[in-house]
């Protein structure tokens, strides 16, 4: 019984793992939003949203940022910080 238990562990982390790279390559990489109906730029989109997501992969493995959604945070922040020293000064 213990090793049925182990074994579903291991599959619920592993689905988990699939449901938040769903999430995050929808969230900030906008794989699901463009506005073409050619499929080759479709194609284009898809993969373009894919190799960000793979670059934020890779960011975040080797310690630079802490989460996949950090980056764009981050960029958020700058650009309402921009628009207001850009608005008082």
């Amino acid at each position: 019984m213990k090793v049925a238990q182990g074994y579903f562990v291991y599959v619920r982390q592993q689905h988990w793992s699939i449901e938040a790279y769903h999430r995050a390559i929808k969230q900030v990489c906008h794989a699901e939003k463009f506005f073409v109906r050619w499929k080759r730029a479709i194609r284009n989109h898809v993969f373009c949203a894919l190799r960000a997501f793979l670059k934020l992969e890779e960011r975040r493995s080797c310690g630079l940022i802490a989460s996949w959604y950090e980056l764009k945070r981050h960029l958020i922040d700058r650009a309402v910080g921009d628009f207001i020293q850009r608005m008082v000064g």
